[in-house]
């Protein structure tokens, strides 16, 4: 007589009470069989239902339209970056940052997208604030769009837009003349014959002067160093030695073809090469011929010559080594030197006599042989009591009108500069013909 549980309807006594073992989750299939959280018992079996829109993904229910792992289906992985939406994956930029390309841009500061997707920089270029800027490097600075040495370039020496003018290089970002025609001519900065600023000594420009540049003749680089102009009025005989031998300008630089004229250049730029031209009277005075004469060192023509005047000597020693180039033109035959002699000669005073005969350059040795005085700066018999004191002594240039030059062959120009006693007579009456002047050049 004792009561006790009856279960009928195909259910199941578990624990005191009955249960539906095909469908209760705590007792799946029999008795205390729990199926896991998540899982639904189905005919006795433990099982995952996925409800409410998701699905059955790799035993989790998902949702296909927002998982990143399940994108629009089970195993579809989004990549880096992308979030999963409806179904699909899709780039999302943060930060400021801007899709381009699949890509998350910085338009601001990305060299391919600067500004825009798409929109890139050039070569050398980079992306500042959305605009392409030229990036200078290594100590560049940007100058009119491009990157310069400030220390070097001589349209931007030492800042933007501050050019060197005329034929000058920047050292240190400072404008500096170069010290000579040829250096002008080797740098690339000749505009032709004319006028330069030099600095001879290559240091402080402050220095710097004028010269004019024979930028043609014999491959040019030529530096005007002295003219004499034997018509000028202005005697430029043996003893004066302001022109000779003075380190000092001599006569005006802006009539330096009219008048005689020596620059700075004599005796401050050291040269290989001396060349003595023959041209016509003038800035404009055509080139009527030339020679070029090697030097045996590196000097300057002021070098050549002596303070005083020289005693009298025998042999003279040549200056300069025998010509290398010439193109004597169709100058006269008086003009002996640039056609006749070897070397060059300076402070010439063979005076057989024992008197001064004179010279200050010329080709032709005298050697002792007594009044072969062509050549510049001549003086025949300028010794005492002969000069009477004179200051400058001689003709600026006696020419030669034959092959051996003695006094009583050579010819003056008309009207040429002559101080002292013999100068009347002394030198043939001939003429050289219309005069001319002479340019000595170094290079």
């Amino acid at each position: 007589g004792a009561c006790g549980l009856v279960c009928v309807g195909g259910t199941t006594k578990c624990s005191g009470k009955c249960v539906d073992t095909q469908a209760d989750p705590a007792n799946c299939g029999g008795c205390d069989k729990s199926c896991a959280q998540g899982q639904v018992c189905a005919s006795g079996t433990c099982g995952l239902v996925c409800v409410g829109g998701t699905t059955k993904c790799s035993g989790k229910c998902v949702d296909t339209q927002t998982d990143p792992a399940n994108c629009g289906g089970c195993g579809n992985i989004c990549g880096p970056g992308q979030v999963c939406a409806a179904g699909v994956c899709s780039l999302v930029c943060s930060g400021g940052t801007t899709k381009c390309g699949g890509k998350c841009a910085d338009t601001q500061l990305d060299p391919a997208n600067c500004g825009g997707c798409g929109v890139a920089c050039a070569q050398g270029e980079v992306c500042v604030n959305g605009k392409c800027e030229l990036f200078c490097g290594g100590g560049l600075t940007k100058c009119s769009g491009k990157c310069v040495d400030t220390q070097s370039n001589p349209l931007h020496c030492g800042g933007c837009d501050k050019a060197c003018g005329g034929a000058a290089k920047c050292v240190s970002g400072v404008c500096t003349p170069l010290k000579s025609c040829l250096d002008i001519l080797n740098a690339g900065l000749s505009k032709g014959d004319g006028v330069y600023v030099i600095d001879a000594n290559g240091g402080d420009p402050s220095d710097a002067f004028d010269v004019y540049c024979d930028m043609a003749t014999n491959g040019g680089g030529w530096t005007l160093v002295m003219n004499i102009a034997p018509a000028d009025g202005n005697s430029v005989g043996y003893n004066n030695q302001a022109f000779w031998t003075g380190d000092a300008p001599y006569g005006s630089f802006g009539n330096r073809f009219a008048n005689d004229y020596k620059g700075p250049a004599a005796y401050t730029v050291v040269g290989s090469h001396v060349l003595i031209q023959s041209a016509g009277t003038g800035p404009n005075g055509a080139i009527l011929g030339w020679r070029r004469w090697p030097l045996a060192f590196p000097r300057t023509v002021d070098s050549f010559f002596s303070t005083g005047i020289v005693s009298v000597h025998g042999v003279d020693a040549c200056e300069t080594n025998s010509p290398d180039a010439a193109d004597v033109g169709q100058t006269s035959s008086w003009d002996d030197i640039i056609r006749q002699g070897s070397c060059l000669h300076a402070d010439v005073n063979p005076s057989g006599s024992g008197e001064a005969d004179l010279i200050r350059l010329t080709t032709i040795p005298a050697n002792n042989t007594d009044n072969n005085m062509s050549g510049f700066a001549s003086c025949i018999d300028c010794g005492a009591p002969w000069q009477g004191g004179s200051p400058y002594m001689g003709l600026d240039r006696a020419g030669c009108n034959m092959g051996v030059c003695a006094y009583s062959q050579i010819c003056r120009v008309p009207s040429a500069d002559c101080v002292g006693n013999y100068c009347s007579g002394t030198y043939s009456s001939s003429s050289c013909g219309s005069a001319w002047n002479s340019r000595i050049y170094v290079r």
